[in-house]
């Protein structure tokens, strides 16, 4: 049996708001702290189950060809994001999976290892948050993320703390046949743009948090248009497990 416990930062998507048929960057950061103890339990077969996360240590398993199942524990304060923690737990247990296999990879084979036992349904909009989520949470500092080939840490002074005071599942407004292609990459255009402004922003101020601050009206037009979600002045909705956002204040 082997045992990893550590106290892991739990990242929300920041900036960035899926939009059907697209892939978009994402800028997640460590937003709430998580205590987590993840086992590699020898000679034990992993079981199926409808939890996401034991489906997930299933998958790993079964596609690993393990002869032990990986287990975790998780202690987290009220409100912190679903989303996030997700990523977070899922993440070490790849990284301790890896530990056990006498493996030290970088932090794009683990987000890749990651999305290989994935029970999620994650489709193309949605696999840049996941993936960021989980980066974020391995790398402990804020990320610029589209896809393997396109992420870097952001630098923040600042500490932040945001906690999750609401959890929806809506259903997009808009698709390209309603609004026409022109429009519709006009939409996606300004969010990838909006995002990548922000990394240059942080880099040259070393601060984050003003830099979100400055560019939410964005954020929050898009998600206003495309999930008809109304922006909070003090709070941000934040994409997190496929179909779902968080309301983060």
């Amino acid at each position: 049996m082997k045992i990893l416990k550590a106290e892991i930062g739990v990242p929300a998507t920041l900036l960035g708001v899926p939009i059907p048929d697209s892939e978009n960057p994402i800028i997640a950061a460590p937003v709430a702290k998580a205590n987590v103890v993840v086992e590699i339990i020898e000679g034990v077969r992993c079981s199926d189950t409808k939890d996401a996360v034991e489906e997930f240590t299933y998958n790993l398993a079964r596609g690993l060809e393990m002869d032990a199942c990986p287990r975790a524990r998780v202690k987290a304060d009220p409100g912190t994001p679903i989303g996030g923690l997700y990523a977070a737990v899922t993440a070490a247990i790849a990284y301790q999976v890896a530990r056990w296999f006498g493996e030290a990879p970088d932090v794009l084979e683990l987000v890749e290892l990651a999305r290989l036992a994935e029970p999620l349904a994650v489709d193309k909009q949605w696999a840049p948050v996941i993936d960021a989520l989980r980066l974020s949470a391995l790398q402990g500092a804020p990320v610029v993320y589209r896809n393997e080939e396109e992420y870097s840490t952001l630098p923040s002074r600042e500490q932040l703390s945001l906690k999750s005071v609401e959890l929806v599942k809506p259903k997009a407004r808009v698709s390209r046949d309603s609004l026409g292609p022109d429009p519709y990459n006009a939409l996606i255009h300004l969010m990838g743009v909006t995002v990548l402004e922000a990394a240059l922003q942080s880099r040259e101020s070393e601060s984050l948090g003003p830099t979100l601050i400055r560019l939410k009206p964005i954020h929050d037009a898009v998600a206003l248009a495309v999930w008809g979600l109304t922006p909070r002045s003090d709070c941000i909705w934040s994409p997190g497990v496929p179909g779902e956002f968080e309301l983060l204040c």
